[in-house]
């Protein structure tokens, strides 16, 4: 089966840091090939989880990690992410045919020591949980950023819809005259 061609856009991919600036990636009017394999140029000394995404809701992108997919990204939603440090990191792109498309993926540096209680959820439709957050053994707030499938209040996660995915808590503070993320990812069950 011949590969088809697939236009893109824009493929922006940032690294919202303050001394990130020179590793902000941004592929425009690129051509490629479906399954096409675009390298990204991260810090190799940090690792990184997704943030955000936003457009793409006719492809499927995955970023690899030494080989392993890290991070799916199916019609616009982030199905499987996880935290990766960018060794030989890449990313492919596939659509159902030939288009044009934009897609926009956050990326932030992770940094150890936060800890989200509980680590994991299984929840069922309707159901809500309070979440606290310690910060190298201390308590800290949060902000909580959420799939779909959960609403988010002062702390408080109700589940909508049923499926599976994560919730990513998110602390900021200085150190010295930088600002540091702490971010840590809590898996999530949902049925009815």
């Amino acid at each position: 089966m011949r590969k088809l061609a697939v236009f893109l856009i824009v493929l922006f991919i940032l690294i919202p840091t303050p001394l990130a600036a020179e590793e902000d990636i941004l592929y425009a009017n690129l051509r490629l090939s479906q399954g096409q394999k675009i390298p990204l140029h991260l810090n190799n000394a940090t690792s990184y989880i997704v943030t955000s995404v936003t457009g793409g809701e006719n492809i499927i992108a995955v970023i690899y990690n030494n080989g392993e997919p890290v991070v799916v990204i199916n019609k616009g939603m982030l199905a499987y992410g996880k935290i990766f440090q960018p060794e030989d990191c890449f990313i492919t792109l596939s659509s159902d045919g030939s288009v044009a498309f934009d897609i926009n993926i956050q990326l932030m540096p992770y940094t150890e020591g936060l800890m989200v209680l509980p680590s994991s959820l299984n929840m069922k439709v309707g159901d809500s949980v309070q979440m606290s957050a310690l910060l190298k053994g201390k308590p800290v707030d949060v902000e909580y950023i959420v799939p779909s499938i959960v609403s988010n209040d002062n702390g408080k996660i109700t589940a909508l819809l049923e499926g599976e995915g994560f919730i990513q808590a998110i602390y900021y503070s200085w150190e010295g005259n930088t600002l540091v993320s702490h971010a840590s990812h809590i898996p999530i069950i949902i049925t009815k």
